[in-house]
């Protein structure tokens, strides 16, 4: 393996919650863009590692052909290359909270036929790409042992299984393989090389728990309550936060952590254990994931962890891939999260890293220039959108479709569009007598007696209604209209050009712009354009 194609996998960051468990399907054509790749190596990134969920891509019964959604990895793929960066795609990424496929690879062989056939399909699809920069991982944390009805054991053979299937329709491509035990070092270190010189080996490090994972709400009861815990760890550092704890099993998990003493030592104790097996084994290491869950974390305390295990991992030679971009754990958030719009570098943890900061590091967000009355012109595109609200309950269901592409199939066609709208469009389909509602979840602020006017496209068919509108709030937060300017369609089938006028009455500081209606009807809804006259 050439030290070039290594070097491409020295700092790699984790795109979570694109294609893996609990994304949005809807989501997938948009979820990250040309620039966000753009900022991932500006920031100094090398590669990105791709988590797919096999249930969004695995048809089990026909396993050697890829369900359509797999279009939009090869959009993700060839935006992540033509950025300049590498990939390390993973298409075994499945979830802890849903563990049936992990169990079936250990116990079903069978399963794990149509599995090989699934990861042929994979590899044969992007095979031809840049085999410098298009790095195959076999799976994902394996660890249906950690279930009891299996040792770990079971994952060895497994692994060699698919690294042949693998290497049979991709000869040139680096396989990314990895031990059982959730894919840490223990379960590393206790497993044989494949045969097969073309291999980096990967162990995922997130010691302490206690540290990183502090508040997670999907690990334990006891770490999931517990905040502000600091790093380094010590018995005196650890003593304000123990004071706030009432739980015994938390307060014994911290007394704990406190009394181990966590600093950078520690760290390269634990990682000494992954060099000492690949130099007996002369085979080159990958640290995938490492990172801290930030929702409770005292951040100069995981700025200073993510540093020294950045440190030790370089001082080592193992590239490292952070988890993640802009999810729980990320170096990336939004001024509008909602929106995914404005993205804001945490400049700390990027030197943490290692890596140059971000100037300016705050992007102006077209709705805070908005807001600030920079511009007067707002789109409100509907990739977005919060989620179809239904007064009954399943009441209704969306579909986010592309005005410039194709349909989904197994829906009917959006109407042919006119010439002004290329953007994405909604189809509702209301099956409820009562009401609904639909819009970007974004209140704007305003003034008394300013003028808007909101504009979108409507088609309807139905006795239900569709109304545009915008929900009015007072300074402290309480609606004083639910329907300020609203106007609805007055053909059917037909798309019908919509113009809200909104006369901001006193007392109003925000609106909601938003669609609503009432009954059973099929819908296609456009974004919106806000205009301030």
């Amino acid at each position: 393996m050439s030290p070039s194609r290594l070097e491409n996998l020295s700092r790699g960051i984790n795109l979570d919650k694109y294609f893996s468990a609990y994304s949005d399907p809807q989501h997938f054509r948009f979820r990250l863009k040309a620039e966000d790749f753009a900022l991932i190596k500006r920031m100094g990134f090398t590669f990105c590692r791709l988590p797919m969920d096999p249930a969004y891509f695995f048809d089990q019964a026909r396993p050697d052909r890829l369900r359509g959604n797999i279009r939009y990895v090869d959009e993700a793929v060839s935006m992540i290359l033509a950025s300049g960066l590498s990939v390390i795609i993973d298409p075994i990424h499945t979830s802890s909270t849903r563990p049936a496929f992990d169990k079936r690879l250990a116990t079903d062989p069978r399963f794990v036929d149509k599995v090989v056939l699934y990861w042929q399909a994979v590899a044969r699809r992007y095979a031809h790409l840049d085999a410098n920069r298009v790095f195959f991982e076999i799976m994902n944390e394996p660890h249906s042992s950690a279930y009891g009805r299996v040792t770990p054991a079971w994952w060895p053979p497994v692994q060699e299984r698919f690294a042949g299937a693998i290497r049979a329709v991709a000869p040139d491509n680096t396989l990314i393989a990895t031990g059982e035990q959730w894919g840490g070092i223990d379960g590393l270190i206790a497993i044989h090389p494949l045969p097969d010189s073309n291999v980096v080996y990967s162990f995922h490090f997130y010691e302490p728990l206690t540290f990183t994972h502090q508040g997670a709400s999907w690990v334990d009861k006891a770490r999931s309550g517990l905040s502000d815990v600091p790093y380094p760890s010590s018995p005196e550092a650890v003593r304000p936060a123990l004071g706030r704890l009432q739980g015994p099993h938390a307060r014994a998990l911290l007394t704990e952590y406190g009394r181990e003493r966590w600093n950078i030592a520690t760290i390269r104790d634990w990682i000494r254990r992954a060099v000492v097996w690949a130099r007996r084994w002369d085979v080159p290491l990958l640290c995938g994931e490492f990172g801290v869950y930030k929702k409770v974390a005292p951040p100069a305390a995981r700025d200073r962890w993510i540093h020294d295990v950045r440190t030790v991992l370089e001082a080592y030679h193992i590239g490292w891939a952070m988890w993640d971009y802009d999810e729980g754990f990320g170096i990336v958030s939004y001024a509008y999260p909602g929106a995914k719009s404005g993205r804001i570098v945490d400049d700390r943890t990027l030197e943490a890293l290692g890596l140059r900061p971000i100037h300016p590091s705050h992007e102006a967000s077209p709705i805070t220039l908005f807001a600030a009355r920079h511009t007067n012109e707002l789109s409100l595109p509907i990739a977005w959108w919060t989620p179809l609200w239904t007064r009954d309950r399943n009441g209704g269901t969306l579909l986010i479709d592309s005005a410039a592409g194709p349909s989904e199939p197994t829906t009917r066609p959006t109407p042919p569009m006119p010439a002004p709208v290329t953007d994405f469009v909604a189809r509702v389909d209301h099956t409820g007598a009562r009401d609904w509602a639909l819009g970007p979840g974004l209140s704007l602020p305003v003034k008394a007696a300013e003028r808007y006017r909101l504009r979108a496209w409507a088609w309807i068919e139905g006795s239900g209604s569709c109304t545009l509108q915008a929900v009015a709030y007072n300074a402290a937060g309480k609606v004083v209209s639910w329907s300020l300017g609203s106007v609805s369609p007055e053909h059917r089938a037909t798309w019908v050009a919509l113009t809200a006028t909104i006369v901001i009455p006193p007392g109003v500081t925000k609106i909601e712009p938003r669609w609503s209606g009432i009954g059973p009807a099929i819908m296609w809804l456009t974004g919106m354009r806000l205009v301030r006259e």
